[in-house]
C-alpha cells in the first residue's frame, strides 16, 4: 500500500492524503464511545418503546444502511451513481416474491436479496465500467426509471399497487412474528451489514476506492484495472442496497414500484450530503436527520422537501464535510479568528 501513497495526485499532500485515505477517525475514543451508545440504544432501549416508535427507528436504520451503501460509490469511490434504487427495490422484490411462494426463514430470504441487488449492481458495473461523472449519473438514473415503469405495469408483480406480503415467521428457528422481535431482527442485521461495509473500507479495497476518487488513472500506474476496481465497488454497493431492501420488505410488509423512482436514488445521496460524503458515520446522521424530518413534517402544512432542500444549502455552505463535521469546523474557524486577532495584536 506504500506505492498507493507515492502515486497520489500531486494536489494532494502527504500528511492530508493519509487523512482523507485512511478515512473518518472514527478509530478515536469519542466515535467508538458513540457507536456503543447508538448499538445499545437500539438493542436495548427501542424495543420497549410504543409500536409507532420501533416502527420509525427501524425503517430509519434501514435507510442509515442503504445510504451507507450508497455512500460506498458517491462518497468513497467517487463514481456518481444514481441507480441505487435498482438494488435496492429489486432486493425487496426478491424477497416479497420468494417469500410468497416459499415458506423460507429470514435468513434465506435476505441472502436472496442480497445476491439479487449484487447481480444487478454487477450487469451495471459491466454497461458502465468506462463512463464516469454526469454521464454516468444520467444512465443509471434511466435505468432506475426504466425499472419504475416496467414493475408498475407488468401484472405479474403487482403492478402500481406493488406486493403485500407478511413476510418469513422465523429467523435462524427464532420467531419474528411480533413486532418487537422482528425490529431486534432488524436492528441486529443492520448493525452486522453495516459492521461488514465498515470493514471494506478500513480494508486495502477501501484504500484503493479512495485513490480512484482522487484520480482513477493514476491506478494503472499501479498495476491496478481501475474497471474491475469500479465493477467490484459497484458489486459491493449493490448487495448491501438489495439487503437493505430486504430488510424493508419485512419491516413494512409490502414492496411497490415506488422504491424504483428516481426520488428513492436521490434520498440516499441527501443523506449523505447531509452527513457528510467522506465520513463513514455521516449517511447515518443524514438518515436520522431525514426519516425525523419527514415524519414530523409529513400531513403538515409545509413541505418536508422544502424543509430538507434549505437544510442542504445551510449545511453545503456552512460546512461542505456534513454535520459530523460541524465540531471541526468550528475549531478550525475558532483556531483563525485566534490566529488573525494574534497577528493584528503583533502588528500593533
Amino acid at each position: 500500500m506504500s506505492k498507493v501513497y507515492e502515486m497520489l495526485p500531486e494536489s494532494v499532500t502527504r500528511r492530508s492524503a493519509t487523512v482523507r485515505l485512511r478515512g473518518p477517525r472514527t478509530r478515536s475514543w469519542v466515535w467508538r464511545i458513540v457507536t456503543v451508545i447508538v448499538v445499545g440504544y437500539l438493542l436495548l432501549v427501542v424495543p420497549g418503546e410504543r409500536g409507532a416508535t420501533v416502527f420509525l427507528i427501524a425503517n430509519t436504520a434501514i435507510l442509515a444502511l442503504f445510504a451507507l451503501s450508497t455512500n460506498l460509490l458517491v462518497g468513497h469511490a467517487g463514481i456518481v451513481c444514481f441507480g441505487e434504487a435498482v438494488f435496492y427495490g429489486l432486493g425487496s422484490y426478491a424477497a416479497s416474491l420468494i417469500s410468497q411462494h416459499m415458506a423460507l426463514d429470514a435468513l434465506p430470504l435476505l441472502a436472496a436479496a442480497a445476491a439479487t441487488g449484487a447481480a444487478a449492481a454487477l450487469a451495471v458495473g459491466f454497461i458502465t465500467v468506462r463512463i464516469y461523472g454526469m454521464s454516468l449519473a444520467m444512465l443509471t438514473l434511466a435505468i432506475g426509471q426504466i425499472c419504475f415503469l416496467y414493475f408498475s405495469t407488468t401484472g405479474s408483480v403487482g403492478g402500481e399497487n406493488g406486493l403485500v406480503t407478511l413476510g418469513p415467521s422465523h429467523a435462524a428457528g427464532i420467531d419474528i412474528t411480533s413486532q418487537r422481535h422482528l425490529y431486534e431482527f432488524v436492528a441486529v442485521m443492520v448493525v452486522i451489514a453495516a459492521a461488514a461495509l465498515y470493514w471494506v473500507y478500513r480494508s486495502p479495497f477501501g484504500l484503493i476506492l479512495r485513490v480512484m476518487r482522487e484520480d482513477h488513472v493514476r491506478l494503472r500506474y499501479l498495476g491496478i484495472n481501475p474497471a474491475a476496481v469500479k465493477v467490484l465497488a459497484f458489486t459491493i454497493s449493490g448487495a448491501i442496497a438489495g439487503f437493505a431492501g430486504g430488510l424493508s420488505t419485512f419491516a413494512n410488509q409490502i414492496v411497490t414500484p415506488e422504491v424504483f423512482n428516481w426520488t428513492n436514488s436521490g434520498s440516499p445521496v441527501l443523506m449523505s450530503a447531509l452527513g457528510g460524503f467522506d465520513s463513514f458515520v455521516g449517511p447515518i446522521f443524514g438518515a436520522g436527520i431525514y426519516s425525523w424530518l419527514t415524519d414530523h413534517l409529513t400531513g403538515g402544512t409545509i413541505d418536508p422537501n422544502l424543509v430538507l432542500g434549505a437544510i442542504l444549502i445551510v449545511v453545503v455552505l456552512a460546512v461542505p464535510t456534513g454535520v459530523v463535521r460541524v465540531g471541526e469546523r468550528v475549531r478550525n474557524l475558532l483556531a483563525g479568528y485566534r490566529r488573525s486577532h494574534r497577528a493584528r495584536r503583533d502588528h500593533a
